[in-house]
């Protein structure tokens, strides 16, 4: 079979999947989402292996730089395994570091709420006594209740509760499970990185012509390197925002600093929703405990922000994404409305690596002309 007849043998046959999956687009979707759901510790476990790669590089050149100066006769494999674990003890750490800070902050918030509450109690049942029409009589409501069925109502709750329950914990036990194989994968994929990505690449010129494979080659080295560049980036500037954020509110004297300091830190990861979602649940949770603070409180985030975008952001994480406003916010809806959270976060650099493809080739075709 000459190379014509295979193109147009590949041609119609692409046809005929296409136009089978337009057909039954429902079963599809359902046949991927079992598909998704089955293999989910796999792809999350290389997801994973995918994000830890950048500090991984990060301790690995910073042990192999020790080594050195130090004249240290040290194996590389094991520069890179204890990297590994610098990582994970690293990631660890700060997800500690977040929940003692978190927690007894939300501790403080109940509390003071339900101070808050206690005290305005009387206040809101006589502005209930006031407005309250007085052509409904509340207790003769009640006496009208039918209390055999509403103690069968009860006991139904009460079973529904406890089959909500239990399915609950069955998720939590199936997604802790899922977790847990994921981060195994990921660690395993860390470990065999150099033997996985000699196999791919000697599939790849193996099953494909050198020209599909070279630029499939470079589309995989341009998206491992824009991705390290804006997580490593963005991770910096994180850390750097709410550091700022939980020393001017301190300096202010106002409450939740180390709460706002960590969401601030967390959710900057994504633009421009992270900010507002950050701002406003500080706003309310200083409202609910000092409401004469909570304009003072929103004014020092939106300067510290304002800063930040203006002299540290552009410093730090600089060109490595190259997207203007307007496509990083496009990206950041089509990949929230995909995927959620982690669809706004990996879809600014997929974004990135896309434009940069299509300038290049857009470029080369001009050049022809």
């Amino acid at each position: 079979m000459d190379k014509n007849t295979k193109q147009k043998f590949y041609m119609i046959a692409f046809g005929i999947v296409l136009f089978w999956g337009l057909s039954n687009i429902k079963l599809l979707w359902l046949l991927l989402g079992k598909i998704g759901s089955v293999t989910a510790p796999i792809w999350i476990g290389f997801l994973m292996a995918f994000v830890l790669h950048v500090p991984v590089c990060a301790f690995e050149k910073l042990l192999l730089s020790i080594s050195e100066k130090l004249k240290w006769s040290i194996r590389r494999q094991i520069l890179y395994t204890v990297s590994i674990f610098l990582s994970l003890v690293c990631i660890i750490a700060l997800l500690g570091i977040s929940v003692v800070l978190i927690l007894p902050e939300l501790s403080n918030s109940m509390t003071n709420i339900i101070a808050e509450v206690e005290t305005q109690w009387p206040v809101w049942i006589k502005t209930l006594e006031l407005y309250w029409p007085g052509d409904i009589n509340i207790f003769s409501w009640v006496e009208e209740l039918d209390m055999k069925q509403t103690i069968e109502q009860i006991i139904g709750s009460a079973n529904s509760m406890v089959t909500v329950i239990a399915g609950t914990f069955s998720t939590f036990l199936s997604r802790t499970t899922t977790f847990l194989l994921s981060v195994i994968i990921a660690i395993y994929v860390l470990t065999e990185k150099k033997n996985l990505a000699r196999q791919a690449r000697k599939l790849l010129y193996a099953y494909f012509d050198k020209t599909i494979s070279d630029k499939v080659y470079v589309i995989a080295s341009l998206i491992q390197t824009t991705y390290s560049k804006f997580l490593s980036g963005q991770c910096v500037e994180a850390f750097i925002l709410g550091t700022l954020m939980f020393v001017f509110f301190l300096l202010f004297k106002l409450p939740y600093a180390g709460l706002i300091g960590v969401l601030t830190g967390i959710l900057s990861f994504i633009p421009y929703v992270g900010a507002f979602a950050s701002c406003f649940i500080g706003a309310v949770l200083i409202f609910l405990s000092n409401p004469h603070k909570v304009l003072i409180a929103i004014i020092v985030y939106q300067c510290v922000q304002f800063v930040e975008n203006q002299f540290i952001y552009p410093r730090v994480v600089g060109n490595s994404v190259g997207l203007s406003p307007l496509w990083t916010l496009i990206a950041l809806i089509i990949g929230g409305n995909l995927f959620g959270i982690m669809g706004m976060i990996f879809f600014i650099p997929l974004t990135s690596v896309l434009c940069t493809l299509i300038s290049k080739d857009a470029n080369q075709r001009l050049k022809k002309e």
